[in-house]
């Protein structure tokens, strides 16, 4: 029989994600001192939705009448802390960012005197929680690994019924940790992981210029024919968002290789070969966060003249940043804040930031990107949306998590970043919607080539296309193991009640 738990909650507030996209009331508990205590909220009479910092755009934080939980009060980091593996590993709590981790791997190298470490897999901007990331599944900019889940070691969660598990990865796979990776909360309230870290190690990096995009993709497809035997270390690419032939006809690439470290101490030639990035953690991460935030707002105009300008000023400071060496670190620490921004004006109309990430394979990524051109283009023509930035990366696949967005070979993703109008933003649920419409021709088309799409970042897609990307037998499988782990759905969100109910 569940608890009556009226006593440790406050009265009921508005929460929304940090796109500001939805928001949900929802109650918010006392202040949550320990495990423990968060055990007592769970075996309470109450759903509950925990959350990290919030970035999600798909509902993953919000549900009406759900106890909201902030996970921020797990922050543990401890490094080599798990006595069951030998190999280099961190023990990190779910609340902890990617830069706090950071940060620690940093002291600790400082302090011991050893080779700097370095998560194996992570996500490209420090300003995530490590709970949220495992939730979503994230990737990075490492064309050599798959997503994060490669990198688990374990996973300590927290079950319905109050009571802690500890699930280790085995040859023969671990069906909770399966879905709970990759599962948006489904499941079981992450706790902590263990994550396999390496030696950090110095990037030579390397900026191209301007290149249409077949010879773009060419590229990409020759690196990953022969992914673990490449060079390259390290891969991002801006492709360009003009207008007419100047919307995704050309890139703009990042790559990396290791460079040697014969050297005492490789952290003093990065600082003396590359003095933007010196022995210490940036805070500005490739890309500079104000010269960035400048430009981004005044393409807010959508104008014509904004749009260039704005394409302008990112191959420029993609050229200022890629001029030499830099660590490993400060090559994951690209600042998102500047899309961390609330709904706006553009004339009379109300505008707000959204995302996408559709993964195909390298074979059909330039047939990916034209078909996604001719949408794009259509639907700015008629002002239901304004492409921001598209940017890609490449990756290797994911066979750990019933929910992988990469089962089959190796992928590119591809990431657009636009504006739409709130009126339609907010009303994507609704049949005849035009910006919903859009979306759902991009993963249609991702489909047709093979490939799938990154749910996180908004509920666009119909529960028929979530089965069909994913897999059928795949989502079944996760909607009995969650009834199984979960009969009464104390772990929910808007993301679990539409595409896992």
């Amino acid at each position: 029989m569940a608890t009556d738990i009226r006593g440790l909650l406050q009265e009921s507030v508005d929460v929304t994600d940090n796109g500001h996209l939805e928001t949900s009331p929802m109650t918010l508990p006392k202040v949550i001192a320990s495990v423990a205590r968060l055990a007592e909220l769970v075996k309470g009479d109450r759903t509950i939705t925990a959350h990290g910092q919030r970035h999600s755009q798909g509902g993953q934080s919000l549900r009406d009448d759900a106890v909201a939980v902030d996970l921020d009060l797990l922050q543990g980091v401890a490094i080599n802390g798990d006595a069951r593996y030998s190999e280099p590993h961190v023990v990190v709590d779910a609340g902890a960012t990617w830069d706090r981790l950071h940060r620690k791997l940093h002291q600790y190298g400082k302090v011991t005197g050893n080779r700097h470490l370095a998560p194996v897999t992570h996500q490209s901007s420090p300003y995530f929680s490590i709970g949220g990331s495992l939730a979503v599944n994230c990737h990075g900019r490492d064309p050599r690994h798959g997503p994060l889940s490669e990198s688990v070691l374990s996973l300590k969660v927290l079950k319905a019924d109050g009571t802690p598990e500890d699930l280790v990865r085995d040859p023969h796979g671990s069906p909770l940790m399966a879905m709970i990776l990759g599962g948006y909360g489904a499941g079981g309230l992450i706790l902590s992981a263990t994550l396999k870290l390496k030696p950090e190690c110095i990037l030579d990096l390397e900026y191209s210029k301007p290149i249409p995009i077949k010879n773009y993709c060419r590229r990409v497809k020759e690196f990953m024919d022969e992914p673990h035997q490449t060079a390259v270390l390290h891969h991002y690419a801006w492709l360009s968002c003009g207008e007419g032939d100047d919307l995704l006809t050309k890139a703009v690439s990042v790559e990396s290789v290791k460079l040697d470290d014969d050297v005492p101490d490789p952290h003093d030639r990065v600082k003396r070969l590359h003095p933007m990035y010196d022995d210490d953690l940036s805070d500005e991460g490739l890309l500079d966060d104000d010269m960035l935030s400048a430009i981004y707002h005044r393409y807010r105009q959508l104008t014509p003249s904004a749009i260039g300008a704005r394409w302008a000023g990112l191959v420029a400071q993609i050229r200022l940043a890629s001029q030499g060496p830099m660590r490993q670190l400060n090559a994951m620490r690209s600042p998102v804040r500047f899309t961390q921004s609330p709904p706006y004006l553009v004339g009379s109309e109300t505008w707000v930031d959204l995302m996408q990430e559709y993964f195909v394979p390298p074979t059909h990524l330039q047939s990916f990107i034209q078909g996604a051109k001719a949408l794009i283009e259509a639907a700015q023509n008629d002002k239901t949306l304004k492409l921001l930035t598209c940017t890609a990366r490449a990756l290797q696949a994911d066979t750990t998590t019933l929910l992988s967005y990469a089962r089959e070979g190796t992928r590119c993703s591809v990431v657009i970043n636009f504006s739409a109008p709130l009126a339609l933003a907010r009303r994507f649920e609704e049949d005849g919607n035009k910006l919903t419409g859009v979306m759902r021709d991009l993963i249609d088309l991702a489909y047709g080539f093979g490939g799938s799409f990154y749910p996180c970042y908004g509920r666009f897609a119909t529960p028929e296309q979530f089965k069909r990307a994913f897999g059928e037998g795949h989502v079944q499988s996760a909607i009995d193991l969650r009834a199984q782990m979960d009969p009464h759905k104390k772990f929910t969100n808007k993301f679990l009640d539409f595409y896992l109910p």
